[in-house]
Formats: C-alpha cells, sequence, structure tokens
C-alpha cells in the first residue's frame, strides 16, 4: 500500500509555526507529514524544544494528520551525523 505524503520543506521560511503548517497540511487533505528537522533546531534548549514537540502532537492530533517520518533538510543535513570529525558529529547529537 502506498501512502501520500507532504514533506515540510516548505514551512521553515513560510509556515513556522506548528499550526502555521499543519493548517496548509490540513487544507491539502493529505493526512500524513514528513517533517523537516528544519523546524525545530536541535540546539535550542530542551523545554523549548519539548514545547514544540507538544505543540506538534497536539495540532496533529486534532487535525487528524500523522507525523510518520521525518528528514534532515536543507540546512541542518550539512555535516551533521556523519561528520568524520566526532567532536563535530557529537556536537549534533546532543
Amino acid at each position: 500500500m502506498h501512502r501520500f505524503f507532504i514533506n515540510t520543506g516548505f514551512a521553515p521560511n513560510r509556515c513556522p509555526t506548528a499550526l502555521e503548517w499543519l493548517s496548509v497540511v490540513e487544507k491539502s487533505g493529505c493526512k500524513n507529514v514528513q517533517i523537516t528537522a528544519d523546524l525545530i533546531d536541535p540546539r535550542l534548549p530542551d523545554s523549548i524544544l519539548d514545547a514544540e514537540i507538544e505543540s506538534i502532537l497536539d495540532i496533529s492530533r486534532a487535525k487528524g494528520i500523522n507525523v510518520l517520518s521525518a528528514f534532515t533538510g536543507a540546512f541542518t543535513r550539512v555535516n551533521l551525523f556523519g561528520h568524520p570529525n566526532h567532536q563535530v558529529r557529537e556536537y549534533w547529537f546532543n
């Protein structure tokens, strides 16, 4: 079975909040999303990350949208987890 997905590559500069990009997805009629890491900077404090994730979960559930996969996006993918320098890898992992 194939599923149609919308990825959120359009969102970081146009619809950066969960409510905004999930509303665009809802209007499209698509029920499956691939989220980009560009929407959530992993360097943010845990309290901010937790709040953002909770917002995404709450709004997506309310709208009946499934966030089923992720991709690293255009900015965070450069030298991220695969960087040959272990300190750089550790920085991004943390």
